[in-house]
């Protein structure tokens, strides 16, 4: 790959982390009347930003020469779980928030039901959002593996994604539930963080390298 479209490959990733980082910074921290534009434009970011970090991994898989298995199971578990993020964005973000205005001001019976359908959404968010958590977790761990067991990156990065997953697994262990706000968003950003490295590393590939 030429030098040039590794440049281009870090740019896609920073921006779609980038784009992230304003998702999760815009995401209200409860669902309200008054925040239904707000929760459209965060999840509509974070839908926006899929294929911008998609592109990015791929630069990333494709860096290197060696670590092939590692570093492709890395892109489809990335690719799987960025599928399952597009979900989780458009049911909770913007399905439910067109819904919801859709029925502004129903009966009291017609409410029940719509608490129902809330309930469900709100179910089939979190399932897809483990989905997210679990596939981008298991791609962060094949790429981390691949640097540190190759001389493409230093080491430390691979490190870093390493100590990024035991984190994640210490805290969902500990009870902490990821699906609520805070807690996702600080998942987010360490998640941004270890992309936003590994897309400068990415940008300082010299021709001589690949």
């Amino acid at each position: 790959m030429r030098h040039d479209n590794y440049k281009n490959h870090s740019i896609s990733l920073a921006v779609g982390s980038v784009l992230l980082i304003l998702t999760m910074v815009l995401h209200p921290a409860h669902m309200d009347v008054d925040m239904l534009l707000l929760n459209v434009i965060s999840h509509s970011l974070a839908v926006f930003s899929i294929p911008f970090c998609l592109y990015g991994f791929l630069g990333l898989t494709r860096s290197f020469t060696d670590k092939i298995l590692q570093t492709n199971l890395g892109f489809s578990f990335s690719a799987f779980g960025l599928v399952a993020g597009m979900l989780a964005a458009t049911i909770n973000g913007i399905a439910a928030t067109m819904f919801y205005q859709h029925n502004d001001g129903p009966s009291m019976e017609d409410k029940q039901i719509i608490h129902l359908i809330f309930d469900y959404s709100f179910a089939l968010n979190n399932a897809v959002s483990y989905v997210f958590i679990g596939a981008i977790l298991i791609a962060i761990l094949f790429w981390s593996w691949a640097i540190v067991s190759s001389s493409k990156y230093q080491k430390w990065t691979g490190y870093l994604g390493f100590a990024f997953i035991l984190v994640s697994f210490l805290a969902m262990s500990s009870g902490i539930n990821l699906m609520q706000v805070w807690a996702f968003r600080i998942f987010t950003f360490g998640m941004v963080g270890w992309t936003l490295i590994m897309s400068f590393k990415l940008y300082q590939l010299e021709p001589h390298n690949e």
